[in-house]
């Protein structure tokens, strides 16, 4: 079963045999749905857990796992929540905007990360740091060729306009400064004759 991760070590809940594991996980399910009082539930794991010839979970280490469940879920909502704010900004956001977007993201997923370690009073493993710092890394890799690309993409959109402008004045017999306005407002592109 699951560890225990702000005590470090396992509950009487978690060294529950895999058996046992059903009825546990009907345990958490009914904590979660907040229908019936937390020692109800415990009295009906600890019947199974009695017919199974598992010692009973006392009243603490149940309400101690009731309580983790509780903050689990409340960080799962708030989670599901940010991700609702994120897509609709992704949505709303222009396509260049999206990659600078995430990366801030996940940069702040990353130091939310490694701030909880040390609130938890427990100091960021060098392994967590090593990865944060590749992580951080590659994003920032990422993003550089994203605006390489990027630029490459523009550079190329306004020598095939300027072209075809060139092209199309020509046969137009438009003057030189007209087809130099036509650059500058209509498509946006920079004179570079």
């Amino acid at each position: 079963m699951a560890k225990d991760a702000k005590r470090g070590r396992l509950s009487s809940i978690d060294l529950l045999p895999e058996e046992a594991r059903p009825h546990v996980i009907a345990a958490m399910e009914a904590l979660k749905e907040r229908r019936r009082q937390q020692d109800d539930i415990r009295e009906e794991l600890n019947s199974h857990l009695l017919a199974m010839g598992q010692k009973p979970i006392s009243r603490s280490a149940f309400h101690r796992k009731a309580l983790w469940l509780a903050t689990y879920g409340e960080q799962l909502t708030q989670a599901r929540e940010v991700a609702a704010i994120l897509a609709e900004k992704l949505n709303e956001a222009p396509q260049g905007d999206v990659g600078l977007l995430l990366n801030e993201t996940i940069k702040t997923i990353v130091y939310d990360v490694i701030m909880e370690q040390s609130l938890n009073d427990s100091s960021a493993s060098m392994e967590m740091l090593k990865e944060a710092a590749l992580t951080l890394f590659r994003l920032e890799q990422a993003r550089k060729i994203s605006v390489v690309t990027r630029k490459r993409i523009v550079d190329d959109f306004s020598d095939k306009a300027t072209k075809a402008i060139d092209v199309a004045a020509g046969r137009a017999g438009l003057a030189p400064e007209v087809v130099s306005q036509i650059r500058r407002e209509v498509l946006g592109v920079i004179d570079r004759k």
